[in-house]
């Protein structure tokens, strides 16, 4: 009786499989909704069997051997919504599977690859993130200090003017935001007015290279790049403090800068430093009149496309530097005297005073450039830079007389005026060569006041062509280059050719 049982059930097995057709299949291709363009490689999933798939790059699929009975179909794809759909199998089904693009907006994803950069004949020597790091809170030159070939020449706490290759001054040109730094820097006590917190790129430029920027470059130039403004919508906000124990100097730097949105390319920054300092001391007693203080502060506001793009810049540097009295002497006879009489100018106790003898220094510097991309051709550049330099100097006696002593006014003022613009074109790399070509070109006005004569007043007209060219194949490089200048003032009529 039990076999019978048993025969009779697995009768009824084969009978229901028998009747139950499992030859069916499910075929389709999976498109966007809006577009009505395939979606390749999608993957499709049948529920509850577990089956899943990737279509090809046409966005095809195909299930077979299915049975009869009620599915469930899964549909992804990255950037699409999910779409879910139940179907009753009784005969070969095809489908055309339509995903909407999702709500979601996906994060940027960026790629950033460095370059390594090849031995190249431009001397080039650039300051690392982390020696920047290292020196902040001290002035451009301090930066520099580890740059072969670049000293610094100081004539107090304070004052430190870069020198390249025992050359100074006119003999070597800062370019500061793109614009070349203009200011009084005839005297040994004339250090450049730049706040090194508005770098983010230190560079100094030898060789052929420098004479784009001028055919006064004789030792080189020091390239001052300010940080680019931020590419990707947000705000970001840094501050920076820096203590001292000589002088009890403090340092306060800071900056906040916005992206305002990714279809709205518009970047602006503002930042700011402010340093004080008293008298430093030696081992044994304070220097008398030795501190010094600073406010400064710059200001971006840029768009950037990706074809073309402007920027404007604007930056001030104010400073007082009190003037060690032991240093302050007019001629050869006043260091003698100051040698055989062993005087040494010291105070017993510290102070953030200044008093005279001190210098009054103000900056503004203002830049445009908006550049744009040729196809086939390379990158136009346009720079226009405005530039105010005061320079005020107060010496350490009075004049004797009483009423003209008690004005205060300073003994020498120093007011320079310089309007600068530069076109410049980058060509593309093409069978090996590269080229630079440009037009410069600058007015200067100086004007002098005060109680003692120093640099007549001037107006001065400059205007230069230069051009560069670079050829490389493999690890050969040659680059040569060439540049023409006119200089004329009311007096002086000059042509330089370098």
């Amino acid at each position: 009786m039990h076999k019978m049982i048993c025969l009779l059930l697995l009768f009824i097995t084969m009978n229901s499989k028998a009747q139950m057709n499992c030859n069916y299949q499910i075929s389709g291709k999976v498109i966007d909704a809006k577009l009505n363009e395939s979606l390749p490689f999608a993957k499709v999933e049948l529920l509850p069997l577990g089956k899943a798939l990737v279509c090809n790059d046409k966005g095809e699929f195909i299930f077979d051997g299915l049975c009869t009975g009620t599915v469930v179909l899964k549909t992804y794809y990255i950037g699409f919504d999910t779409l879910i759909q139940s179907i009753s199998l009784e005969k070969n089904i095809e489908l055309k599977l339509r995903l909407n693009p999702s709500a979601k907006e996906l994060k940027q994803t960026e790629i950033v690859a460095k370059q390594i950069e090849g031995k190249t004949t431009q001397l080039k020597d650039s300051v690392s993130q982390l020696e920047m790091r290292k020196s902040a809170g001290l002035n451009l030159t301090s930066y520099l200090k580890n740059v072969t070939g670049v000293t610094g020449m100081s004539t107090g706490s304070s004052i430190i003017k870069p020198v390249i290759h025992g050359m100074h001054s006119q003999r070597v040109i800062i370019m500061n935001a793109g614009i070349r730094q203009e200011g009084q820097q005839w005297g040994t006590e004339h250090a450049p007015e730049i706040d090194p917190y508005v770098a983010n790129k230190l560079q100094v430029i030898k060789g052929v290279s420098s004479i784009r920027y001028g055919a006064d470059a004789i030792a080189g130039v020091i390239i001052v790049e300010p940080r680019k403004l931020l590419h990707e919508p947000g705000i970001h906000a840094e501050l920076n403090l820096a203590g001292f124990s000589n002088g009890r100097q403090g340092v306060v730097s800071g900056l906040v800068e916005q992206h305002l949105g990714k279809f709205f390319d518009l970047c602006w920054r503002l930042q700011g430093t402010l340093k004080k300092s008293g008298n430093v001391n030696s081992p044994d007693v304070y220097l008398e009149n030795t501190g010094f203080e600073e406010v400064n502060w710059s200001a971006s506001l840029g768009l950037e496309r990706k074809r073309f793009g402007v920027e404007t810049f604007f930056s001030q540097f104010k400073t007082t530097i009190g003037i060690f009295r032991g240093a302050h002497i007019g001629n050869v006879s006043d260091l003698t005297r100051i040698i055989q009489s062993g005087e040494t100018i010291t105070d017993d106790r510290f102070t953030y005073k200044i008093s005279n003898p001190r210098q009054e220094i103000l900056h503004y510097l203002f830049s445009a450039k908006a550049w744009w991309t040729i196809t086939n051709v390379g990158k136009l550049n346009l720079l226009y830079g405005y530039q105010y330099n005061q320079r005020v100097e107060y010496d350490r006696f009075r004049p004797l007389n009483d009423s003209i002593a008690a004005l205060n006014r300073p003994e020498l003022q120093l007011d320079l005026f310089t309007h600068t613009a530069d076109l410049n074109l980058e060509t593309r790399y093409y069978k090996g060569f590269t080229a630079n070509i440009g037009l410069s070109g600058m007015i200067q006005d100086n004007q002098y006041s005060g109680l003692r004569y120093f640099v007549p007043n001037y107006q001065l007209y400059n205007g230069g062509a230069y051009g560069l060219v670079k050829w490389k194949k493999n690890k050969v490089e040659v680059e040569s280059g060439l540049r023409y200048d006119r200089k004329r003032n009311p007096f002086i009529v000059t042509s330089i050719a370098k």
